[in-house]
């Protein structure tokens, strides 16, 4: 079970300082959301059920050349994204920078159990908290691009 909390960024912190690593994803159906993913040099494949907070995820690593079928499946639906990964407490904050969609930067924090999704104190850099908006699930980023912000 992934427990998970995403917010739009207000403030970019250093990213010279942190581990970085760049994400491709592609993804070959939306319900359940299957998708095919390459971290550097990393193969995955992912399943996840719908959900906001809580969501079951299954995933598999696979060889380069399946990654490269699979892909070859799931059309233009993808993101690209560099991924900082900022410890924060006894957590880390997964900063997400899309390089296919203009102007986007988000990040998330995963949870071991919801009672510490609750508890968590959003560090003053966090932006407004999009985890139950479904405009902002990397699979509709992906299909339809950033959404409308009012401000």
């Amino acid at each position: 079970m992934e427990i998970e909390r995403k917010f739009l960024v207000k403030q970019l912190p250093n990213l010279h300082n942190f581990e970085s690593k760049t994400i491709e994803q592609h993804y070959i159906n939306f319900k359940p959301e299957i998708r095919v993913r390459k971290i550097d040099n990393d193969f995955m494949l992912t399943i996840k059920s719908s959900g906001n907070l809580k969501r079951k995820e299954i995933e598999f690593e696979i060889t380069e050349k399946q990654y490269d079928e699979l892909k070859s499946m799931a059309g233009l639906d993808s993101i690209i994204k560099t991924r900082y990964y900022i410890p924060y407490k006894s957590f880390t904050c997964e900063l997400d920078v899309y390089h296919n969609i203009d102007n986007l930067i988000t990040v998330e924090v995963e949870f071991e159990i919801e009672e510490d999704s609750k508890k968590f104190l959003v560090p003053e850099w966090f932006g407004d908290e999009i985890t139950y908006l479904k405009e902002f699930k990397n699979q509709n980023l992906a299909r339809y691009g950033i959404p409308y912000i009012k401000n």
